[in-house]
């Protein structure tokens, strides 16, 4: 089973303690890190499969998005500590980046390919 929205995502879109306030950079991570843990803790060995950051690469430019909460607040290591607090949830489960029109080689994969390697 694959989850269908990014825990970063639900943070953003479905949070109404995020929405429209002020945080300082570690009560954001503080934020974030609370809610992947909760979030892939609960289904931990269930949901195998999880899209940890979705569409963080600008169409046009081909660099990270700096309009998100996450990146405003917490600057571009957000995407990092996504992966790492998701992995410490579940260390079992596969964890991905996702992005349309990223499949070949172009903008975004030039992005992203690095940290497959990391």
């Amino acid at each position: 089973m694959r989850n269908a929205r990014t825990p970063a995502g639900m943070a953003q879109t479905d949070s109404r303690m995020v929405k429209g306030s002020t945080f300082t950079r570690d009560e954001m991570i503080a934020i974030l890190k609370d809610h992947i843990l909760t979030l892939v803790g609960r289904y931990k060995g269930k949901i195998k499969d999880w899209d940890v950051i979705n569409e963080a690469i600008d169409d046009e430019t081909g660099t990270l998005r700096t309009d998100t909460m996450w990146y405003k607040q917490i600057g571009p290591d957000y995407i990092k500590l996504a992966f790492e607090f998701a992995h410490s949830a579940d260390p079992a489960a596969r964890l991905y980046y996702n992005d349309y029109s990223a499949e070949g080689m172009n903008k975004k994969s030039d992005v992203f390919m690095p940290w497959s390697a990391a």
